[in-house]
């Protein structure tokens, strides 16, 4: 019987390591992604600079820029869904590792 609990908490010890292997996993996509997230924000706020120059140049050159700042939206919705799955996973990880 001691063997069993002693098999028993080895198992329970490496699962716990690979729970905070995952944890750290996620924690660092999501903050990977989080900082594509912010650079995308931050592209997207310099094209809204330069369309507004290009607005002032001509139509073809301000529907170009627009046409970028609407590809640039779509990648930051897709960061977003990322890191919100991730943040989710990353959460729920730590539940299941709180809870065992």
């Amino acid at each position: 019987m001691q063997r069993k609990c002693e098999m028993a908490l080895d198992d329970s010890e490496v699962h716990s390591s690979m729970l905070a292997e995952l944890q750290a996993k996620y924690t660092d996509l999501a903050q990977t992604c989080s900082i594509e997230y912010e650079t995308a924000q931050e592209t997207e706020r310099h094209l809204k600079q330069k369309c507004e120059e290009a607005k002032k140049l001509g139509d073809e050159k301000y529907a170009q820029c627009l046409e970028q700042c609407d590809q640039l939206k779509e990648q930051i919705k897709e960061l977003e869904r990322a890191r919100d799955s991730l943040m989710n996973t990353s959460s729920k990880s730590v539940r299941v590792q709180s809870a065992g």
